[in-house]
């Protein structure tokens, strides 16, 4: 299993234009033939019916609720999202007030850990004097078994804990194989 920065392309662009760390370009149009790669096949939608599952173009949401980082320094797994073995996009925006009388820093990674950060995936948002931040991330993972990625939030204060905002935060896959 890997979990691999580096997909080009916005969120609402995830299948059209992305590129894989392979190299290969998914070009997705409205037509029901949606073409990949080397030219490969993939049936698609054009009636607005979801995909099913294991199909490529399968979509998953998590569910997500507010939470408070108690803790300063402390780890904590706010989403999580399972996806069944295949490759995925995996995309999240992650919202956390400032909170506290002094907010040094807020980090948000993706990581098969629901108890530790994952460095190579992390963002850090420092010096925060601003109520909000957004963390957006997009990420390729590519599994041979089911896996859990979960979305770990910390914080640097003192004083009030910074919340995890579930209003302005999503965490959600795409299958591509």
């Amino acid at each position: 299993m890997s979990l691999i920065a580096g997909i080009t392309g916005q969120p609402a662009e995830l299948l059209d234009g992305a590129t894989v760390p392979n190299g290969k370009p998914l070009q997705v149009d409205s037509v029901t033939e949606k073409t990949a790669g080397r030219g490969v096949s993939i049936q698609g939608r054009t009636n607005g019916t979801p995909i099913e599952a294991g199909k490529v173009g399968e979509v998953k949401v998590a569910p997500l609720t507010n939470g408070t980082l108690s803790l300063s320094g402390t780890d904590y797994a706010v989403a999580s999202i399972n996806l069944t073995a295949g490759n995925w996009v995996v995309y999240c925006k992650a919202m956390i007030t400032t909170g506290g009388t002094s907010t040094l820093y807020r980090d948000v990674s993706l990581t098969t850990s629901s108890t530790a950060q994952d460095l190579t995936t992390l963002t850090r948002d420092s010096g925060v004097t601003y109520n909000a931040h957004i963390n957006a991330m997009t990420y390729y993972v590519d599994s041979g078994i089911p896996v859990t990625i979960y979305l770990i939030a910390q914080a640097g204060f003192t004083g009030t804990p910074p919340i995890f905002t579930a209003g302005g935060s999503n965490l959600w896959a795409i299958r591509i194989a």
